[in-house]
């Protein structure tokens, strides 16, 4: 037994095996966070153009928005990440309408598809006045299905979920 505590030859090949053990984990799980972060971006980039083509189609349309057409949205939203989210049922979207009633109460009417949640309250008279058009939020959320989604969850708030909104005042 003495003699294996004082044998050198394969010690720098196990010190070797943990180090690069552990250099390959602190790499992994730098590169998951990285990509959860490069998915926000994205996922931003995304809402803000769904956010502006809501407020559009609703100007130009000149009609209520209807839950068919926050289907059409969120197909639209699909399609434009397919290139990064391999399965949509990780994908959710939450598009809400803010405006004032008559008697100057704020309204909120939300569509919602798949799972995105939102706990962020907005202050409607933030943005628009009384006597301006209704607020447009869109929400875009992301299952954050990596291995690594406990430390991503120490960046975001202790969500496992990637979530980006938009908001657009209606003209």
């Amino acid at each position: 037994m003495i003699n294996l505590a004082k044998n050198e030859n394969g010690s720098v090949m196990i010190e070797s095996a943990i180090v690069f053990g552990f250099l390959s984990l602190v790499i992994a799980i730098v590169f998951n966070v990285a990509m959860s972060f490069s998915n926000k971006s994205r996922l931003e980039y995304i809402s803000y153009h769904l956010a502006s083509l809501v407020r559009e189609s609703s100007l130009y349309a000149n009609r209520i928005f209807t839950s068919e057409d926050s289907e059409n949205i969120f197909r639209i939203a699909e399609k434009l990440t397919e290139d990064f989210i391999k399965d949509s049922e990780n994908l959710g979207i939450r598009i809400e309408f803010y405006n004032y009633s008559e008697d100057g109460e704020e309204n909120k009417e939300t569509f919602l598809k798949g799972v995105c949640e939102s706990d962020e309250k907005i202050a409607l008279s933030d943005y628009i006045g009384e006597t301006e058009n209704s607020l447009v939020a869109v929400t875009l959320c992301l299952n954050n299905q990596t291995r690594f989604a406990d430390v991503y969850r120490l960046f975001q708030n202790n969500s496992s979920s990637v979530a980006a909104k938009s908001l657009v005042v209606q003209r």
